[in-house]
């Protein structure tokens, strides 16, 4: 049996209108929004821990686009890694309790 040598993939990106990437960057600030609201209602059931889930990777992942990077404000980028860092602390805190 050979193996042939792994290769890998890379994607390039995906071109974005101006209204596309103001929708991504409105779509985050959504998520930042959604986490803030869980988390103070501070109520936890299966579905709610897996819409913080969702909410935070959409934001960790959406900190790794460079169409993001490059047109979300200083202030965009930082709401987005606290709400996700909340999000994840907050899931976390349920899980020693």
């Amino acid at each position: 049996m050979t193996t042939e040598p792994i290769i890998p993939i890379v994607l390039e990106p995906i071109p974005r209108t101006t209204e596309q990437i103001a929708q991504d960057i409105k779509a985050s600030h959504d998520s930042v929004d959604l986490i803030n609201q869980i988390v103070a209602d501070d109520q936890h059931s299966d579905e709610i821990h897996d819409t913080i889930d969702r909410n935070v990777r959409h934001l960790r992942n959406c900190l790794t686009l460079p169409h993001i990077m490059e047109n979300a404000t200083t202030a965009d980028k930082i709401a987005f890694a606290d709400a996700a860092t909340l999000g994840e602390d907050w899931g976390q805190t349920q899980l020693i309790l």
